[in-house]
């Protein structure tokens, strides 16, 4: 039992960093409200993890630079 706990562990810590990894990604291309959340589901003998993630863009985010009346 305590195996499986350790390996439900690593899974979801592992979970954690690919939310936090795609967050950045979405706020990187400009949507700054992203929201990201999943769903894991083990299998019965606890050898393989299901994993949904699930990606609320919310808002896209652009801005102009305008400098000596040029827009860049």
């Amino acid at each position: 039992r305590r195996a499986a706990y350790e390996a439900n562990l690593s899974v979801q810590r592992r979970v954690d960093e690919d939310r936090v990894a795609l967050a950045r990604l979405y706020r990187s291309q400009g949507y700054h409200d992203a929201e990201i959340s999943y769903d894991v589901q083990f299998s019965d003998d606890g050898r393989y993890a299901y994993l949904d993630f699930y990606v609320e863009e919310g808002r896209l985010y652009t801005f102009d630079w305008e400098i000596d009346g040029q827009i860049i």
